[in-house]
């Protein structure tokens, strides 16, 4: 799978969509990942069955699923449906039990004044498991969950939660993620579609889980169908790499980022297929990512054999020439 990312927005919007499309038939693009369930913990097609979604008043029709179903079946473009897992501004109205707390009792916010669910929460699991199933129902053939973590330091203020956190010198925290990961697999899995699941990109170097829950082996002992580390140069800190600047190094920095995961992978030998998220945005002013950025990339993973990558643009805005012009093969 070689995709593009679109927001629910994006998808109802024609005028980012149709560029996006397009992309993908003049391109070797051949999917697209979708919001489902955003950032802000919203249901985008607007017409979720699901109970505490709509007590939650988190169902927002942000596209026409349908319609935009039936384009993607015409071009034969593959479905893929991003759920954000761990974030969400409805659900701790009705379920503040299931979400992060301070000291006085209050529900715990990170930036953007959005709340955290606590994943040793099996009822939460099960409320992202009933979108998941609705969206299999329409027609997507892959589930995404993305921010399948605990919070960082880089999310909020965590020292104010007062909910215990799991050690993470013994992966308790890369544990729960698997627990929650092989449930999934156990109630989708007869539904026919894949599981992926989103990473830091870090993941494969680091030996740690970071805080977050995402020790690399422990997540690829989940099974799942692919993961898609966050290999944006722009996230990398200073150094990384022996890059001063890893933004400014697209190819060197997709290149180690990769060669570390695939060396564990391949330690493990894990099945699990590695589709690195790639970036085509432009953090820094004076570092401008356009088609030779963009292309460096995907020379970096065509160099290493990596067949999968997905491209990330929050604006859904693309170098679509960069695309039109590139050749994997």
């Amino acid at each position: 799978m070689r995709g593009l990312f679109l927001t629910g927005h994006g998808a109802g919007a024609k005028k980012l969509r149709e560029p996006v499309l397009q992309v993908i038939r003049d391109s070797e693009l051949n999917a697209v990942v979708v919001n489902i369930k955003d950032d802000e913990g919203y249901i985008t097609h607007g017409q979720t069955q699901v109970p505490l979604a709509n007590e939650a008043k988190a169902n927002q029709k942000q596209f026409d699923v349908e319609s935009f179903m039936e384009q993607l079946r015409q071009d034969n473009i593959y479905p893929i449906a991003r759920i954000v897992v761990a974030k969400d501004k409805h659900v701790y109205k009705v379920h503040p039990d299931w979400f992060f707390k301070e000291a006085d009792g209050s529900v715990w916010k990170a930036k953007g004044n959005v709340a955290w669910a606590d994943l040793r929460n099996r009822g939460y699991w099960d409320y992202i498991l009933d979108i998941a199933e609705e969206a299999v129902e329409m027609g997507f053939r892959e589930i995404q969950f993305d921010y399948v973590r605990w919070p960082s330091s880089g999310d909020g203020a965590v020292s104010k939660i007062a909910n215990n956190l799991p050690s993470t010198g013994e992966f308790e925290r890369s544990q729960v993620i698997v627990e929650f990961l092989a449930y999934a697999r156990e109630r989708l899995g007869a539904l026919g579609i894949d599981l992926s699941a989103d990473l830091f990109g870090i993941m494969g170097t680091a030996k740690d889980e970071q805080n977050v829950g995402q020790q690399l082996e422990l997540m690829l002992s989940s099974n799942i169908h692919a993961i898609s580390p966050m290999m944006y140069p722009s996230h990398y800190g200073k150094n990384t790499y022996g890059f001063p600047v890893p933004d400014a190094e697209p190819y060197g920095t997709i290149l180690q980022s990769s060669k570390d995961h695939l060396v564990r992978m391949e330690a493990v030998q894990s099945q699990v297929i590695l589709r690195p998220w790639l970036q085509d945005f432009t953090v820094n002013k004076d570092i401008k990512y356009g088609i030779k950025e963009v292309q460096a990339e995907l020379k970096a993973l065509k160099d290493l054999g990596i067949k999968e990558y997905l491209f990330w643009n929050a604006g859904n805005k693309y170098t679509e020439e960069a695309y039109r012009t590139w050749k994997s093969e």
